[in-house]
């Protein structure tokens, strides 16, 4: 299988997040430290995510929830696509919200280049921290799947999404499709 790379967006994600919940199920999978999870600084996280992927030996499947969406957009548009074998990219916030939190630094400039590996974008039509039709343009800006659930807030723990059991069948099967295609 395909290494699996979890990463959390800002606060990380609890033991009732699916990342966490998945991370335990799931074969094959780690997790990032971003080390500064209540503020945050772009460069940071993604110098970080690159040490990581330069220091694997094979490529891995990003499944990256809220801000760590916009840390792999602004990866490839730095570094490229090596070490990806895809991303599953979920609620990727609009740090031009209002409600997109003030101790976020570095994320305003919204990364357009388009993703040379296989990549999904879940998003929910009533994410509090981006407007309905963001998952959307980001999905559109990179070059990628979309798939729009509806009224799931921010799809985390807060919004009902703990084991997220459609989720993990959707990655599943995202996986499944890499490693045909390998």
């Amino acid at each position: 299988m395909v290494p699996i790379l979890i990463l959390p967006g800002y606060g990380n994600s609890g033991a009732l997040h699916w990342q966490t919940i998945w991370e335990k199920k799931l074969p094959s999978v780690s997790r990032i430290d971003f080390r500064n999870w209540t503020a945050p600084v772009a460069r940071e996280w993604c110098d970080l995510l690159h040490a990581e992927l330069e220091s694997r030996e094979q490529p891995c499947v990003l499944v990256a929830h809220s801000l760590a969406c916009l840390v792999v957009a602004q990866h490839i548009e730095e570094y490229g696509g090596s070490g990806i074998a895809g991303a599953f990219l979920v609620a990727p916030p609009d740090p031009r919200a209002a409600a997109f939190p003030k101790e976020i630094a570095g994320f305003g400039k919204l990364p357009k280049t388009k993703f040379p590996m296989e990549t999904i974008v879940v998003s929910s039509t009533d994410d509090p921290y981006s407007a309905a039709g963001f998952g959307a343009w980001c999905a559109a800006a990179w070059g990628t799947s979309h798939h729009s659930l509806e009224k799931a807030g921010h799809i985390n723990a807060d919004s009902g999404f703990g084991d997220w059991a459609d989720g993990l069948v959707r990655l599943n099967q995202f996986v499944q499709a890499l490693e045909v295609k390998r």
